[in-house]
């Protein structure tokens, strides 16, 4: 058996741990208090400027994407120029795509990404971090969907067990986070609780697009 090399290991963990991390954070932010302009006590419900952060975070990954272009550049100018000396007429032409056509192809998934994120955590404002994380679950649905639609593909038995246990999941889990408040609830009303998951859902519906 193979073993499991070791950044593997350490990314799948880091990934494991930084997303609900992300959003446990994500909701302390939004339920810091302070006075504003006029002198109210209000919560920090802004969650376009969560996602900007997010978004200024991940920026600097396009530095290390620069380097890894100019790295397997200047590989490939070696190999061409070792070529040449070798045996002429053997150098292949690379496929790589010109930086701004790339970029528009990234263009659209992160528009995608950055409208769904807004939305989530406009659905996050009225649920917990758990029912938020939960309901993101989600996008397995939808991107089933999208899938057999616009790619054509087949689902065998195992993969409809699972879409039907993840809506018997999401479904579960709306129903008791709705129960769990009422009309003297001194968190959210039903109403915004329901919007919440709404949001929550929508956001899943746009994100899968990307996929």
């Amino acid at each position: 058996m193979a073993s499991i090399p070791w950044f593997t290991v350490v990314s799948v963990f880091l990934l494991l741990m930084t997303g609900p991390l992300n959003t446990m954070l994500t909701k302390v932010v939004f339920e810091i208090t302070s006075v504003g302009y006029y002198g109210e006590l209000k919560k920090f419900h802004k969650p376009w400027f969560t996602t900007l952060q997010m978004f200024l975070g991940m920026a600097p990954a396009i530095l290390v994407h620069f380097c890894q272009v100019f790295i397997q550049t200047h590989r490939r100018l070696s190999e061409q120029r070792r070529a040449l000396l070798e045996k002429p007429g053997s150098v292949t032409q690379a496929n790589s795509l010109p930086f701004w056509k790339a970029a528009l192809y990234v263009a659209f998934p992160a528009c995608l990404d950055m409208t769904g994120t807004t939305v989530s955590y406009v659905g996050l404002l009225y649920n917990s971090a758990s029912v938020f994380t939960m309901m993101r679950g989600s996008i397995i649905v939808f991107s089933a969907l999208l899938s057999i639609v616009f790619l054509h593909r087949k689902m065998n038995r195992q993969n409809w067990l699972g879409i039907v246990l993840c809506v018997v999941a999401v479904t579960l889990v709306g129903y008791a986070n709705l129960m769990s408040h009422d009309e003297k609830s001194k968190t959210n009303s039903p109403a915004l609780v329901v919007f919440g998951m709404v949001m929550i859902v929508l956001s899943q519906i746009i994100q899968s697009l990307q996929l």
